[in-house]
């Protein structure tokens, strides 16, 4: 007797789960150096493997595939950190971080904090992690972490109702969190009108709504102001204009005027 479970004889994997492991992965170089690397590749050819008829899947890594952009600049230099910190999350293990700021310049800050997650954004990593100290939510650069001790005492994971990734980015453009404490707020902005296709074509944010105009683009967002709205909205230069909030073009307009004043300046270079 055959056992199937929806639909699926256990153990013989469906072209679905061969094509998401495929995806899976393709994620595998922005790992690149570390076990994690490995794991992945070779998670793929366990599932393809366990096919009666595997030469059904050949060709996966070219028939589904994941174009990286920059990558994690931090490895495979520091691959042993980002192993100790993967384990520290399954563990549950408390790590002892070393974490160099974003100013280049300034000091490094030490701390000990509670690993929850791994995050990928912009295919670069991020740790989201409880500090110790006063119990705050952080995110850190991984490429930023210069040092990582895994400790032996462990922590209870927190329920879905204190930590949920989804619920703490749901109102974030990008994955800016120092001002999490703030309200997110009704954005709209105005594209010149060649920008409609574009912008009926992207979501930039699940709240985004897009209304394609004769002689302009109106893209609205619900979500609270960051820098990464500001240079989003920059990205467009002077096809982009902010109606509100008034905080927002304040804000633009700021850099605008910095920007041009540089401009209007001799280069320092040659």
């Amino acid at each position: 007797m055959r056992v199937r479970l929806s639909g699926i004889r256990r153990g013989v994997p469906s072209h679905e789960m061969a094509i998401a492991a495929c995806f899976a992965a393709t994620l595998a170089p922005l790992f690149e150096g570390t076990k994690l690397e490995t794991g992945m590749r070779e998670g793929l050819r366990y599932v393809v493997g366990a096919s009666p008829r595997p030469e059904k899947f050949d060709h996966l890594e070219r028939k589904f595939f994941f174009v990286r952009g920059g990558g994690e600049p931090a490895l495979p230099g520091n691959a042993k950190f980002l192993e100790r910190l993967a384990k520290a999350i399954l563990e549950q293990r408390s790590v002892a971080l070393t974490h160099r700021r974003f100013d280049a310049d300034g000091p490094s800050s030490k701390a000990t904090y509670q690993p929850l997650s791994i995050a990928i954004y912009d295919h670069q990593l991020y740790l989201l992690g409880r500090r110790e100290s006063d119990q705050a939510i952080r995110l850190l650069r991984f490429s930023r972490i210069t040092g990582v001790r895994v400790l032996r005492r462990t922590f209870d994971y927190p329920s879905e109702l204190e930590f949920s990734p989804r619920q703490l980015f749901a109102q974030s453009f990008g994955v800016y969190l120092k001002e999490q404490s703030e309200p997110a707020e009704p954005v709209e902005i105005r594209l010149h009108r060649r920008w409609g296709g574009y912008a009926r074509d992207h979501r930039w944010h699940p709240s985004q709504s897009v209304d394609v105009g004769d002689e302009y683009v109106t893209v609205r967002l619900t979500v609270r102001l960051c820098p990464e709205l500001v240079g989003w909205v920059l990205s467009f230069g002077d096809e982009a204009e902010v109606i509100s909030p008034t905080t927002l073009r304040r804000d633009v307009a700021g850099r605008v005027q910095r920007l041009a004043a540089l401009y209007r300046s001799p280069s320092k270079g040659k």
